[in-house]
């Protein structure tokens, strides 16, 4: 265990206490000064995500999706895999799903829209084929009208389906994924020196990026920006969009086979600010060399990212400029993606799709308990007080005194907040 959270009474304050992965008993510490008690709430912040592997799925899962209650991961030779809780998972037969049989079958983009009653979307990276599922196990092959090629990234916002395929980006509003059109850009796509690599969408937008232009649009059909817009350049491989406060953010990560260097840009990230999107570099100055993230989400209130590289490192951030390094040693090798959503149980979890392995993150309850410490006298204000980890709560105001005391905080035995 740990030491208890204790409190002084001196004077009234507010203070930060930390919720940790274990049992935390708050209790009181009393100073000896001639005033009255005053109580006063506290602010805590809750501690990192659980984080934890899969079994060995042998496979080189490349893409990974989230729709009603249900995580579907891809991997090379048509395997499929869904999973209810992004743990455990269950291989989608290719002979009874209806996906065809293949050597190398690159499916990394797979979102899941509001179509149809709800169903999941996924893109072959060098064909012209989709595929389109209601539950993740059985799927339909769709050839598209256009683009005769192959897709990376898609995205599905505004009751748009929108994918990009080289230095174009297409919409369609067709249910059944067959018909698609060209977006209207502000410019040529000729005038771009690099393919499309990451799309995204939250709230009320889209954001697409490429080397060092970055897009937005409210709908997928008109975008708004200008060519070599961004601070850095860079292969944007993932992004990811939330809220950051009461101010909609988006991140662009580097990645895929690229490395990245400690002197370069890992991530930038953009606000949405009196109308206007501002694009910045992370203010990380720490990053290890060589770098390449293959994951981004966002969820308990903090963006997440994850190494391409075994052990396949995890960090997050609360608004996308600064990063904390919050898990590490994973099994398997390479990591390709990580996708967010809610659980049969009523939990939000992380789900990281990679080589042979996936991973969680889970936010688990923690716990917390106080006790009036040494001369203290009173009833506890709670007991126990259960938070997910990664949400901010108020400690609800002491109850407890002691004669010729005057409370003034809580302590962990060590510091006092």
């Amino acid at each position: 265990g740990r030491n208890p959270l204790q409190g002084s009474f001196i004077q009234p304050r507010t203070a930060m206490a930390k919720l940790y992965r274990y049992l935390v008993s708050v209790v009181l510490i009393f100073v000896s000064v001639s005033v009255t008690q005053v109580s006063t709430e506290k602010v805590a912040q809750a501690a990192d995500l659980s984080w934890e592997n899969s079994s060995n799925l042998s496979c080189n899962c490349l893409g990974i999706g989230y729709g009603a209650g249900k995580f579907v991961m891809f991997g090379q030779n048509s395997k499929g895999f869904t999973s209810t809780d992004g743990l455990n998972w269950t291989q989608v037969s290719s002979a009874s799903s209806g996906l065809a049989s293949r050597t190398q079958d690159r499916i990394k983009a797979i979102i899941w829209g509001t179509w149809n009653g709800g169903e999941f979307l996924a893109f072959h990276e060098g064909e012209n084929k989709s595929y389109t599922s209601a539950n993740g196990e059985t799927w339909s092959t769709v050839t598209r009208s256009v683009p005769s090629g192959g897709v990376t990234v898609a995205a599905f916002g505004a009751n748009n389906y929108v994918i990009t395929s080289g230095k174009n980006i297409y919409h369609s509003r067709d249910p059944s994924a067959t018909t698609w059109n060209l977006a209207q850009l502000p410019f040529s796509s000729s005038s771009l020196n690099t393919n499309w690599s990451t799309l995204a969408f939250y709230g009320d937008h889209f954001v697409v990026a490429a080397g060092k232009t970055v897009l937005t649009s409210t709908n997928g059909i008109d975008w708004t920006g200008s060519i070599n817009n961004l601070p850095s350049t860079g292969v944007w491989y993932r992004s990811s969009g939330g809220l950051v406060g009461a101010t909609p953010t988006f991140i662009l990560v580097q990645g895929g086979n690229s490395t990245v260097s400690s002197s370069q840009a890992s991530v930038i990230y953009g606000q949405l600010i009196a109308g206007a999107w501002s694009w910045s570099q992370s203010a990380q100055g720490s990053w290890p060399t060589s770098l390449s993230f293959n994951g981004a989400t966002f969820a308990f209130n903090r963006f997440w990212i994850q190494e391409r590289g075994a052990p396949g490192k995890i960090w997050s951030s609360p608004d996308g400029t600064s990063w904390t390094q919050s898990a590490t040693s994973f099994a398997g090798g390479a990591f390709y993606g990580l996708a967010s959503g809610q659980i049969s149980t009523g939990e939000t979890v992380i789900a990281g799709a990679g080589q042979n392995y996936s991973l969680r993150g889970r936010n688990t309850l923690k716990t917390i308990s106080y006790s009036g410490g040494s001369g203290g006298s009173g009833n506890a204000p709670i007991s126990p007080l259960s938070f997910s980890a990664g949400t901010t709560f108020i400690i609800p105001a002491n109850t407890y005194s002691r004669a010729g005391y005057l409370f003034n905080g809580w302590s962990d035995g060590a510091t006092t907040y």
